[in-house]
C-alpha cells in the first residue's frame, strides 16, 4: 500500500505549478495522497490526483506563561529565513512600527536579512534569534503581542499561526495559500496582501494600538484551534485516509494482496 504526503520535501511544486515527471507519477500510483490544507488539496485535484484527503496539523509547541518581557510590544516570526517566507518584506515593515521584532529561525538569507536591517535603520528592534530549542520557542510564542505570517508564495498552511492560537496570539498574515484555512480575517487576525510591507505595517500598528482587541483576537484563535487543528482532529483524519488507502488498495489488489502487503 503507498500512502504518499505531497509536502514532503519532494514535491514542492505542487503549491503553484503543474506537477511533472516523478512526484506525479508518484502521486497518482500511491493509494491515498494526504495535504495540510485545502490550497494543497486544490493543487492535487487539478494535477488529477483523485485519491486523497486533507489532514488538520496541530500545534507541536507547549503553551508557556509569559513574562516580563510581555509587557512590550513584540511582533513574532517563526520559521525558515528564505525568501518566500517574506521575511524581507518584515524587516521593511519594521520601518513603520514601534515594536520589537522577533525573528526566530535559520537559512540561507539570514546574513542578507541582517544586513537588509541595517540598512534600513531597524536592526536595533529587529532581533535574529536563531533557531530555537521548543521551550525557548514557547516563551517567545507567549511573550509576543501578535504573531506575523508575510509568506510571499503560496504557503501550504503556516503552522506558526496556530502555535500562536495555542498561546492566545493573533496573526497578521499574508493572503495566500493555506492561511486562510485557519485564520478568518478581522476575527482571529488580519490578512494583508503578500509583499507589501506597507499594508502589513498598517495591519500590525492596528492590532498592536488595540490590545482589547488582540485578546478577543487570541480567544477567537484559541476557539479555531480547539474546535479543528488538536492532535485529536489530526489522529482521526490520519485513520480516515489509511482506511480509505486499504480500500483503494482492496480494489486494485483484492484482499489477499492487503494481507500480503501488510504482513
Amino acid at each position: 500500500m503507498r500512502f504518499v504526503d505531497p509536502l514532503d520535501g519532494a514535491c514542492p511544486k505542487i503549491i503553484d505549478t503543474p506537477l511533472a515527471g516523478r512526484e506525479l507519477a508518484a502521486l497518482r500510483l500511491a493509494d491515498m495522497a494526504v495535504s495540510y490544507s485545502s490550497a494543497v488539496d486544490r493543487h492535487l485535484g487539478i494535477n488529477g490526483i483523485e485519491r486523497r484527503r486533507m489532514v488538520p496539523y496541530f500545534p507541536t509547541v507547549t503553551p508557556a506563561q509569559p513574562s516580563e518581557r510581555a509587557s512590550s510590544p513584540r511582533v513574532l516570526f517563526a520559521g525558515r529565513v528564505v525568501a518566500p517566507k517574506g521575511v524581507a518584506t518584515l524587516v521593511r515593515a519594521a520601518r513603520d512600527v514601534d515594536a520589537r521584532f522577533i525573528v526566530c529561525g535559520d537559512g540561507w538569507q539570514l546574513p542578507a536579512m541582517r544586513r537588509l536591517a541595517s540598512r534600513l535603520g531597524v536592526q536595533e528592534r529587529i532581533e535574529f534569534a536563531g533557531w530555537l530549542e521548543p521551550d525557548a520557542l514557547a516563551q517567545e510564542f507567549a511573550d509576543a503581542s501578535l504573531v506575523a505570517v508575510p509568506s510571499v508564495w503560496p504557503e501550504p498552511f503556516g503552522i506558526i499561526g496556530i502555535e500562536g492560537f495555542a498561546s492566545r496570539r493573533p496573526a497578521v498574515a499574508s493572503r495566500t495559500g493555506g492561511i486562510g484555512d485557519w485564520l478568518d480575517d478581522g476575527v482571529s487576525g488580519l490578512m494583508v496582501p503578500a509583499g507589501d510591507a506597507r499594508a502589513l505595517a498598517r495591519a500590525l500598528n492596528e492590532l498592536l494600538a488595540d490590545p482589547q482587541r488582540r485578546r478577543a483576537m487570541g480567544a477567537a484563535g484559541k476557539a479555531t484551534l480547539e474546535a479543528r487543528f488538536t492532535l485529536e482532529h489530526h489522529l482521526a483524519a490520519i485513520r480516515d485516509a489509511y482506511d480509505a488507502a486499504r480500500e483503494a488498495w482492496r480494489a486494485k489488489r483484492g484482499p489477499a494482496g492487503l494481507v500480503a502487503s501488510i504482513t
